[in-house]
Parts: structure tokens; C-alpha cells; sequence
């Protein structure tokens, strides 16, 4: 009995030991990632400079005479089409109704001319000298007809008032400045840059403004053009756009301090969360997951500082597209494979779900 109990142990041992086990899985290890932003090294420079309205202008008549009506007053708002200002308009008057009277009577005459010289009646030399005489005395109507327009001055554009120059019943010569109107809600900036500066204006990479009434704060600007001639003082005129904030008052003539970035020739620099780079002796790396086969291999960077955002500025070959382990670092090993973990949508908060 013994020995038939010894046989069958003996066939079970051999039985288990020739049955062949499957491998065991590798355990896959999740991770956080990110990828490295590009961070360009730039220098700045300033400017003082004042806000301008973009639309301004010093408005006058085209003919002289005595103010009769001056309708606003300094600080009045308009819209395009309003009446400003008007010129007496006696003698304007008078001089049109002369024009017309003589070129009304001048016209019936000259078609008289024009209906005997169909008819062959007139010659040609009289003809022409009607229809000339005609055209001389239909332009000096039209411009009397002008120049009684003329006595009105228009608002060219919606604004405010910035100045009056004069008062009712003063004499203005033609051409001579009576009102200065602006937009004040369409505003610029205007710097003044030096040779070297206009030099590197393809290299410039923002542009902010800071002004003494809001000395802890950028408001962003839009270059829209830099003159490539000099003025009289050697400079070239750069035009900056900027828009209206509803909580901010930006008005025409605040002083104000321009800000230019240019990028620096030096380079590629990248930030990372912190915790992704790790000592390895005396180097400092992170780890780059291989998107094909999801193993991980480290890769050599230099640390330059940690910014108090929590994130690292680092310089090293690396590309915007790498996907960089950001957490758990010290846990991995070369080659080791590994799970991204989804990016925590806005509505997860916390990676909570």
C-alpha cells in the first residue's frame, strides 16, 4: 500500500513540474505628464510717451469775416454732421444772389444762341464765344455757391470739444484755427525710437503700457505701423493701438511709460513643472515617454532657476512636443513603461473623477 501511495506523489510532482505557467504581466506605472513650453529670452526697454487721439483736428473757415454763432463750448460732445460755428453770412449772401441773377440771365441768352445756331442763324466764332462766356460765369456761382456753404463750420467726426480760440463777433481770417476737436475714445500711443531701436523693430515681442494712474498694471498694445523716415530730430515715429478697458480711464494726454520687448539671439529656453526635473548623481534630468512604446528614458537638462510659479526654467535638448513625466519621478526607472494619466478636465477639478 505504501508504495502505490509513493507512486502516485511521485506522478503528481512530475505532472505539475512539466506544466508550463504564463508569464506574469508588467505592472504599467501611471503618470502625470506635460510638455515643455517654449520660453523665449527677452530684454525690455521703455519710453515715455503720452496718449494721443487718433482722430484730432483744429478746425477754421475757408472765408474771413465775423463770428456770428459759436454753438459749443470747451468740453462739449458732437457727432459728425453738427453745426459748430458760423461765419456772418450778410455779405456771402448778397454776392450769391448777384452770381445768380447774372448767370440765370446769362444761361437764357446763351440758349438763344444755341437755337439760332442749330439753325445755322449765328456763327460759329459767336457760339463759342457764348458757350465760354457761359462756363466763366456758372463757376464763378458755384463759387459763390461755396463760399456760402463755407460760412458754416461742420464737426467732421463724432468727439469733444478741446479748445475754443475765439468768441462770437471776433474777425477770422480764412485758414485760421477757431475750434480743436478730438475723439476722445479712440486713442493711440505715438514713441519717438532711436536708429538702433527701428533697427530691431522685426525682433520686437510685446509691447505694454504702464501710466501713473495705474502703476501696477499692463494694459496690452498693438503696433500698427513705424515710420522708416526720421523726423527733424533723428527719430522714427512707432504708432501703437491700444483699447478702451471699461474699469480703466485712459484719457488723451496722460503721461504714460511704453514698454518693448525683443526677443534675445541666445538659447531656446523651456519651462516645466518643478517637480519633474530629479537629480541623477550630479546631473539634473526628466524623464521623455517614448509615445510608441510608452517607456520612459532620461534625458539631460540644465536647471537655471525655480520661478516662484512652482515651475523650473531649464535648458537642454528638448522640443515643444516632448511628452515629460511631471510627477512621481523618483519611482521610475530607465526603460520602465509606463501609463499617461488623462489631463483633469475643467469640470473634474482635482482629477477627482
Amino acid at each position: 500500500m505504501k508504495k502505490i501511495l509513493l507512486c502516485l506523489i511521485c506522478m503528481l510532482v512530475l505532472t505539475t513540474s512539466c506544466t508550463e505557467r504564463p508569464p506574469a504581466e508588467e505592472s504599467l506605472q501611471p503618470v502625470k505628464t506635460t510638455s515643455p513650453e517654449v520660453r523665449h529670452p527677452v530684454v525690455s526697454h521703455s519710453y515715455p510717451v503720452r496718449l494721443e487721439a487718433r482722430k484730432e483736428a483744429r478746425l477754421s473757415f475757408r472765408v474771413p469775416g465775423p463770428i456770428s454763432r459759436l454753438l459749443v463750448e470747451e468740453g462739449d460732445y458732437f457727432r459728425q454732421g453738427d453745426l459748430l460755428a458760423t461765419i456772418d453770412p450778410r455779405d456771402y449772401q448778397l454776392q450769391l444772389e448777384a452770381a445768380e441773377e447774372q448767370y440765370n440771365m446769362l444761361k437764357s441768352t446763351t440758349e438763344r444762341i444755341i437755337s439760332l445756331h442749330e439753325k445755322g442763324r449765328v456763327s460759329e466764332d459767336e457760339y463759342e464765344k457764348a458757350i465760354a462766356t457761359l462756363k466763366q460765369v456758372e463757376s464763378k456761382y458755384r463759387a459763390h455757391q461755396n463760399a456760402m456753404e463755407d460760412t458754416r463750420l461742420v464737426a467732421p467726426f463724432d468727439g469733444q470739444v478741446i479748445n475754443t480760440f475765439f468768441s462770437e463777433k471776433e474777425v477770422v481770417d480764412a485758414g485760421m484755427p477757431v475750434i480743436s476737436v478730438a475723439d476722445p475714445d479712440d486713442y493711440q500711443i505715438v514713441a519717438h525710437l532711436a536708429a538702433g531701436t527701428y533697427l530691431r523693430h522685426e525682433e520686437f515681442h510685446d509691447f505694454y503700457l504702464i501710466t501713473t494712474h495705474y502703476p501696477d498694471r499692463r494694459f496690452p498694445l498693438e503696433l500698427r505701423t513705424v515710420t522708416s523716415q526720421a523726423n527733424t530730430n533723428g527719430l522714427y515715429p512707432a504708432f501703437f493701438d491700444i483699447s478702451p478697458e471699461p474699469d480703466a480711464v485712459l484719457l488723451p494726454g496722460m503721461n504714460a511709460e511704453l514698454v518693448i520687448e525683443f526677443r534675445e539671439h541666445v538659447e531656446v529656453l523651456f519651462t516645466l513643472p518643478a517637480p519633474a526635473v530629479f537629480k541623477q548623481g550630479e546631473q539634473n534630468m526628466v524623464w521623455v515617454i517614448d509615445p510608441e512604446t510608452q517607456r520612459v528614458y532620461g534625458k539631460a537638462v540644465e536647471l537655471l532657476r525655480i520661478e516662484s510659479s512652482g515651475y523650473a526654467l531649464v535648458k537642454g535638448d528638448l522640443q515643444p512636443e516632448d511628452i515629460i513625466v511631471s510627477a512621481g519621478v523618483h519611482a521610475l526607472e530607465e526603460g520602465q513603461q509606463v501609463e499617461p494619466l488623462p489631463e483633469a478636465s475643467e469640470t473634474n477639478i482635482g482629477n477627482m473623477m
